[in-house]
C-alpha cells in the first residue's frame, strides 16, 4: 500500500478539520521519515505482579511472541519495497524489546479478530451472554488493533488503552452532509461487527438505507470517494492518516463521545498487565510521541487538542 504524507499546508489545516469540516488542502508532497523508531533505552526492569512475571517467563521460554495485528493503515502497512510501517507495528517492536522476546506478526483483517472456527459466531448478535475465545487468541498472545472497548466485547476480552479517538462522518463535498432526513434512500459503507456499523444502525432508518460492507477503513474512504457509497463513519485518526489522498471528501464530527482505542487480550490474561507496563515506559521516554509524529506528521499533543475541541 503506497504511503502518502501531507504537506505543511495540510498540517496547518488540521485544526479546521473537525471544527469546520472544510480543510484547505495543498498539493501532496513526499516527506522522508525514519523507517524504524528510536532504539529502546536499556532498563529498568519491568515492575510486574508475581502472576504477570510468571506469564512473562513462560512467554520468554517459548522463544517468540505471536501478535495478531490489523492489516490497516496506521497499524500495519506493507510497502512496495517489502518494508512495514505503522504506529502499532512500531509500538509492538518497542515493547518486544522491553520484554526481551522476539515477535512474529500475524496480519489479519478486522473481522477475523472475532471469528470462531473460521466464522464470526451469530451468537454475538443474538445472545448478550455469549462468551468465547476467538480463534486468533487461541494462536496469538494479543491483538494489536485500534479496538473500541464495547461492553459486549468486555465479556470475553480485556483491553489495553492506547489513544483516544472519536467518530467522524465522511461524504463527498458534492453530497449533502449526513443527517437522518438528508440520508434517506442512500448507501452507507461500513465494516460489519464494528462501532461504525452500530453507529449507523442506531441513527438511521435502515429500511431506507442500503448497506455496503467493506473490510478495511481505507476501503470505506475509497467507496465514498468513487461514489459507490454516499457516506461512511470512521475513527478520526484513521481519516487523518489518509486525508491528503482524498481532497474530494468532506469530513466532520459525528457527534459521539471521545473513546479510548485499545489493544485486546484474552479475558483475565496477565499479559494485559505486561503490555500496560511496557506502554507506560514507552510513553514516559517520549517514544510513543516520536512514533506518532513520524507517522502522522504532526505531534500527538496537537491531535489531542483537535479532538477535544471538535
Amino acid at each position: 500500500m503506497a504511503r502518502t504524507f501531507r504537506t505543511l499546508a495540510v498540517l496547518l489545516a488540521l485544526p479546521l478539520l473537525l471544527a469546520t469540516g472544510q480543510p484547505q488542502l495543498g498539493p501532496e508532497e513526499e516527506v522522508n521519515r525514519p523507517k524504524s523508531p528510536p532504539d529502546p533505552e536499556p532498563g529498568p526492569a519491568l515492575e510486574l505482579s508475581p502472576r504477570a512475571s510468571e506469564r512473562l517467563d513462560r512467554l520468554r521460554s517459548s522463544g517468540t511472541m505471536r501478535v495478531a495485528i490489523s492489516a490497516e493503515q496506521s497499524i500495519y502497512e506493507e510497502q512496495p519495497d517489502g518494508s512495514i510501517v505503522g504506529v502499532h507495528y512500531e509500538l509492538v517492536l518497542q515493547l518486544a524489546e522491553l520484554m526481551m522476546i522476539d515477535v512474529e506478526f500475524v496480519p489479519v483483517e478486522f473481522g477475523e479478530f472475532f471469528e470462531l472456527n473460521g466464522v464470526v459466531p451469530p451468537e454475538l448478535q443474538t445472545d448478550p451472554e455469549f462468551v468465547y475465545v476467538p480463534d486468533l487468541l487461541q494462536a496469538c498472545e494479543f491483538y494489536a488493533v485500534a479496538m473500541s472497548p464495547l461492553p459486549r466485547r468486555d465479556l470475553f476480552l480485556d483491553f489495553v488503552p492506547l489513544y483516544p479517538s472519536r467518530l467522524v462522518y465522511v461524504t463527498r463535498r458534492d453530497r449533502p452532509r449526513v443527517s437522518p432526513d438528508a440520508f434517506a434512500d442512500s448507501t452507507f459503507a461500513t465494516i460489519p461487527n464494528t462501532t461504525y456499523e452500530q453507529w449507523m444502525r442506531d441513527r438511521f432508518d435502515m429500511s431506507s438505507t442500503r448497506v455496503l460492507e467493506k473490510r478495511t477503513g481505507l476501503a470505506l474512504l475509497e467507496a465514498v470517494s468513487d461514489g459507490t457509497a454516499d457516506a461512511t463513519v470512521a475513527d478520526a485518526n484513521l481519516v487523518l492518516a489518509q486525508l491528503a489522498r482524498f481532497p474530494e471528501l468532506d469530513v466532520y464530527p459525528a457527534g459521539g463521545p471521545i473513546e479510548t482505542l485499545s489493544w485486546a487480550t484474552r479475558e483475565d490474561d496477565p499479559i494485559a498487565e505486561i503490555l500496560t507496563v511496557c506502554l507506560d515506559i514507552i510513553r514516559e521516554r517520549g517514544v510513543f510521541e516520536s512514533i506518532w509524529q513520524d507517522y502522522y506528521g504532526s505531534p500527538l499533543t496537537d491531535y489531542l487538542r483537535i479532538l477535544s475541541a471538535s
